[in-house]
């Protein structure tokens, strides 16, 4: 919970500040937000297998729906880190 309040803070704060580092600033915002997202997904698969386990079968269902969640917002922060770098690379050709 930590890692994802100081990522979200830290992305805020690169949104808020306008210099020449604010691309960059965002694009590792991102990256840490979505490392978070892999975390709790890869906790979130870990509790599905010990609640069918356990034969707790609605919890099972509403946690792997949670995690898939978390997985797509995984994925979406990384698509986002990896635009932000794209930007910041810029169009130039070799």
């Amino acid at each position: 919970m930590v890692a994802f309040a100081g990522g979200l803070g830290f992305l805020a704060y690169s949104i808020i500040v306008r210099d020449q580092l604010q691309i960059p600033l965002m694009a590792s915002g991102f990256a840490i937000v979505g490392l978070v997202f892999v975390a709790a997904a890869v906790m979130a698969a870990a509790n599905v297998i010990r609640a069918g386990r356990d034969g707790r079968d609605g919890t099972a269902v509403m946690t792997s729906l949670l995690g898939g969640l978390l997985a797509i917002a995984a994925f979406l922060s990384f698509a986002a880190a990896m635009i932000m770098g794209l930007i910041w690379g810029g169009t130039a050709t070799p």
